[in-house]
Parts: structure tokens; C-alpha cells; sequence
């Protein structure tokens, strides 16, 4: 199951820098894996409520940021809904390191004065590697995410 979330956000990724659109058919996707195989593999009832939970909450922040500002897209907050739904509490660390991840290219854009908008889910994705990685590396059991 995340060889199939993360292709489908490696080509939300490609997307998103090659036009700074992404389908919006890829996060109802990406849930709808992950839902999947919840049902499938009898996952309790807490996972399946946390992880809507995080995603809704995430969703909630990046479409009001979306709202009171021009940068974000709703392409990006249903990838954001994704991640958080997919990683459950994990995702508000992704979405963080991804938004982390950010800073240094948008300060160089300022710096440059080449302030333009730009695809945020490469950083989002990246995000979701890193926390896969670091979940990986402590030892601790991924299986609830295959």
C-alpha cells in the first residue's frame, strides 16, 4: 500500500512542477487505498477515526490558509488531507518537514527577488519519505502502514 501512495504522490509531484496543477482525483485515491485496506485487514476502529481526524484537522488548517490567501491550492490541501489520513498521527509531522523543507527555497526566492508561486507537494512528498524513513530507522513496525 505505500509503494501505491507514494507513486501516486510521486505523480502528483511531477504534476505539480510541470504545471503547478495536480488531478484532484489523486488524494480521493490516495484515501481511498488506504481506506481500503483498513477494511480489508480489520483495522480497528481507533486507526481508521485517528487517522480522519488528522487528516480533517489538516485539511481544516490548509484550506483556511488557502482562503485568506492567494499561495496555496486546493490540490494541495486534499494531498495534505491524504498524508494525514494515510499516516495518521505521523502526517502532521510529514506536512511539517515538508513546510519545513520550504523555507530555505523560499527565502532564496525572496533573496533573488524571484518571488513566483511554486509547486508545494514535492515538498509535501518529501515529508512523507523522510517520516517513512525515520519510522524505518527507529525499528518501529510500519506494518499498520502496508
Amino acid at each position: 500500500m505505500i509503494l501505491l501512495i507514494l507513486i501516486l504522490l510521486l505523480y502528483a509531484t511531477y504534476t505539480d512542477i510541470k504545471t503547478l496543477e495536480v488531478p484532484l482525483w489523486v488524494s480521493p485515491v490516495i484515501i481511498s487505498i488506504r481506506f481500503l485496506q483498513d477494511f480489508m485487514s480489520g483495522e480497528n476502529n481507533f486507526r481508521i477515526m485517528s487517522g480522519l481526524l488528522c487528516g480533517a484537522i489538516l485539511f481544516g488548517i490548509f484550506f483556511m490558509v488557502a482562503y485568506l490567501g492567494d499561495q496555496l491550492g486546493g490540490a494541495d490541501c486534499l494531498i495534505v488531507a491524504a498524508i494525514g489520513y494515510s499516516l495518521d498521527f505521523y502526517g502532521f509531522y510529514a506536512v511539517i518537514i515538508g513546510l519545513i523543507l520550504t523555507l530555505p527555497y523560499t527565502a532564496y526566492m525572496k533573496i533573488t527577488n524571484k518571488e513566483h508561486l511554486y509547486p508545494l507537494i514535492p515538498f509535501l512528498t518529501t515529508g512523507y519519505i523522510i517520516i517513512l524513513i525515520i519510522l524505518t530507522v527507529q525499528g518501529q513496525s510500519i506494518s499498520w502502514l502496508l
